[in-house]
């Protein structure tokens, strides 16, 4: 492999051009498919308890909200309040008739892009596994729901609990956030690794065609001396 994740408690961000195969590659971690696998190794710690996974295909099934988000576990009040307040749910569910078992339609037709986004989250969140592979996991979120996701779930409940966290994304800011930021070019394979701040100071097309107006390096830079200063 070009690069072996052997650490947990960490943030990694996959980034790159459209097409150069970042959601194929974590269908690979998940040994969906043999495509891109070679280029990033995983050790077996990593995934002592697990694989937590959220595609850009936001899957539901018919059924209640609970059902989606507790997914055949048992279910754990305690743990299931957590979920639903540090994925933005509660407010929504509190909206829907019959609250967290109305009944959602195939595909999870009958909620909104950002409802679907959350509850395919929250039955990620919810599993309690010990590695996620996130892809663009706060699209159709707006800024202030993603932000507040980003700290209490991704950050506060996966990496600061030791679990290992994989985001592919073209996000800016979500990458600005990441404790390690790995490119893929072209052909898939790992072309540049390291901090943000290190990542953005290369002339490699990090954040992809449509991350292209001026200023933008600039406010990630702005972002990532802020975390640091955070730190």
């Amino acid at each position: 492999p070009d690069f072996i994740i052997d650490f947990q408690g960490k943030i990694i961000g996959i980034s790159g051009d459209v097409g150069s195969g970042k959601s194929t590659l974590l269908l690979g971690l998940l040994g969906e498919t043999k495509s891109l696998t070679e280029c990033i190794g995983i050790t077996q710690d990593s995934v002592s308890n697990g694989i937590g996974y959220v595609g850009q295909e936001r899957w539901l099934y018919r059924g209640s909200v609970r059902e989606n988000i507790t997914a055949g576990k048992d279910f754990d009040p305690k743990l299931y309040d957590t979920i639903l307040k540090i994925t933005c749910l509660q407010r929504d569910i509190n909206l829907m008739p019959g609250g967290d078992l109305y009944e959602i339609s195939d595909n999870g037709a009958t909620l909104s892009g950002g409802q679907r986004t959350r509850v395919a989250l929250a039955r990620a969140l919810y599993q309690d596994n010990s590695m996620y592979l996130l892809d663009e996991p706060l699209a159709s979120l707006d800024r202030g729901v993603a932000d507040s996701i980003w700290v209490e779930a991704i950050e506060k409940r996966l990496r600061d609990r030791g679990c290992l966290v994989i985001v592919a994304t073209h996000d800016q800011k979500v990458l600005a956030r990441t404790d390690e930021v790995i490119v893929l070019g072209a052909d898939g394979k790992v072309v540049k690794k390291g901090t943000p701040a290190e990542v953005i100071g290369s002339d490699i097309e990090v954040f992809g065609e449509d991350e292209s107006e001026s200023g933008c390096e600039l406010e990630l830079e702005r972002i990532v001396l802020q975390e640091e200063e955070r730190q």
